[in-house]
Formats: C-alpha cells, structure tokens, sequence
C-alpha cells in the first residue's frame, strides 16, 4: 500500500536491518524485492549484512549477497563481515562469505585481518580453517603486530604451529627491534619463552 521499506527511525534500524538481526529470511527476502536499500547502515555503522555475520545467519548473509551486498563494506573501524563472523565464531556463514569471494585478508583501519582476530582470541578452529582457505599468516597490522605474534600473546602454541606449517615465521619483526620472542621475554612467560626457543625463536639483537 506504499509503506516506506527504508523509513527508519533515531537509530537508523531500517525494516530490513531489524528483520536480519531477528533471523527472518523470508521478511528480508520480502524486503528486498520491495526495493529496501541492503547496504543501508545503522547507527553502528552496520549494514545488514555485518548483522547476519555477526548473528551467523548463513542463509541471509547468502540471499543479501545474491542482491548486491558490498562484502567489503566495513564500519568505522574497518571491520569487515568476515571478520565479525570470525570474531563471534560463525564457521557456517565465513564459509558462505569465503565462497562468495570475501577477501580473505583484507585490513581493518587498525590493520588486522580476520586471520589475527582468530590468533588473538586464541581460536584454534577458525585460524585453521581460515589457513586452509588461503589466509596469509605473515601480514602485519599498522603496530607490526603479525598472527605468530598476537597468537604469542594470548599463549596459544597450537595455533604458533598451525601458522608455522603455513608459512608463517618464527622470527618475523613486528618492529625493527622486536618479534615474538621479544613478547614473550617482556611478558616474562617462561614456558611460551620455552615453546618459541624450541621452534628455532632467536632474539633479535639489533640496537
């Protein structure tokens, strides 16, 4: 009868964001065909698209990618919707972003990758899968912090492993000065100090 599909009130939630973050695929769906805008954002900064990441709705994340969603389009810090399924563990709907061409390594304004989200939460699971579908595990973000380092920090050994096997290295810099081992000295963790030392970790000593 005419009703404004993109009317929306203070916070910006239009009918389609609300019907997403809610779980309703057909009343997105209906949404949609009736010309609601899917890139519109909140007062988050948030498409909907990053809600059905966030919430791990595959099929939605999948039916608002069929209607041009912008998979690249981040919030005001950068953060794209494969790093929100990353972020909240979402292996169902990363698989459906990955598969529709998600950039895998794309950067946050800060410079992390979905990649660094999963070693910094210590995520064994998603670092591995993100790995196996072709993560670079040596990018750095704008502190030089890299995965092998931010994995160090959050004591994860298993995960040091996997980015090892994957290409990853042991003495990587994060600044000219310091690498992972360096993490681990400061943050006077003897048995990461231990760990990196046994997979050939040396200091780096330059001034």
């Amino acid at each position: 009868k005419g009703a404004d599909v993109n009317a929306a009130p203070f916070n910006n939630v239009t009918p389609l964001i609300g019907a997403v973050r809610t779980g309703h695929y057909e009343a997105a769906a209906m949404l949609l065909k009736a010309g609601a805008k899917v890139d519109a954002k909140d007062e988050l900064d948030l498409t909907s698209l990053m809600h059905a990441s966030a919430y791990d709705y595959p099929e939605i994340a999948e039916l608002l990618i069929e209607k041009g969603a912008d998979m690249e389009a981040g919030d005001w810090f950068g953060t794209r919707p494969l790093m929100m399924a990353v972020y909240y563990d979402c292996f169902e709907t990363a698989e459906i972003l990955i598969q529709k061409g998600a950039d895998l390594n794309a950067q946050d304004t800060f410079g992390f990758t979905a990649l660094m989200v999963a070693a910094q939460h210590a995520d064994y699971d998603m670092a591995w899968f993100l790995l196996d579908k072709g993560a670079d595990p040596r990018l750095q973000n704008k502190g030089g912090l890299h995965a092998v380092a931010l994995a160090t920090n959050s004591g994860s050994e298993d995960i040091i492993e996997l980015l090892l096997e994957s290409g990853a290295g042991i003495n990587q810099n994060i600044t000219y000065s310091t690498n992972a081992l360096s993490l681990a000295i400061e943050a006077k963790s003897d048995r990461m100090e231990t760990f990196l030392l046994e997979n050939k970790a040396r200091k780096n000593r330059r001034p």
